[in-house]
């Protein structure tokens, strides 16, 4: 406010208290946004880069250890009675999944463990040790459980894991691969 009472002086007392209301209210604005902005839940998908929890670790896991996690998942996928509403529903972290067809070839044929799924993606652990980012858009993927081999269009699953749970799946007639 200093300032203003340099430029204004003494001589217009009235302007003065017009324009350090005016700033007063901005002031007040501002410290309500930031103490909007504290209580924010969920990370923005800028702070999540700068953690580094978009990608995970550097050298990546071997795939003899996520067989352990693969074992678990199968017991989970079992005890869900293999119907494929609770299939649809069903978390795939730990999935052995094959990609059976896609608009692009050179995903077709690549299998591994899901590490980790997303609304659009699914990352697989090859048996090679490499991690393989698969598109769900144009993709139809594959996987075997109690002897049955099940099929998940991509493009008709494109939903955050979590989103499934709620969600109800209407029928979708033609697959555009």
């Amino acid at each position: 406010m200093g300032f203003l009472k340099d430029r204004v002086g003494g001589q217009h007392p009235e302007v003065l208290a017009r324009y350090t209301a005016v700033l007063q209210k901005r002031l007040l604005r501002r410290k309500k946004r930031s103490r909007n902005a504290k209580k924010r839940k969920l990370l923005t998908s800028r702070e999540k880069r700068q953690l580094g929890l978009m990608h995970g670790p550097d050298p990546p896991p071997s795939y003899d250890t996520f067989l352990a996690v693969h074992r678990m998942w199968r017991e989970y996928a079992e005890s869900l009675g293999g119907a494929q509403e609770r299939l649809l529903k069903a978390e795939y972290t730990g999935c052995h999944l094959t990609v059976a067809a896609s608009r692009c070839p050179s995903y077709v044929g690549v299998r591994g463990i899901v590490l980790q799924e997303t609304k659009n993606v699914f990352r697989l652990l090859t048996a090679e040790g490499r991690v393989r980012t698969v598109p769900k858009a144009h993709s139809q993927f594959a996987f075997e459980l109690a002897g049955k081999l099940h099929r998940i269009y991509g493009s008709h699953f494109r939903v955050h894991s979590f989103e499934r749970v709620k969600a109800k799946f209407k029928t979708k007639g033609v697959v555009g691969l």
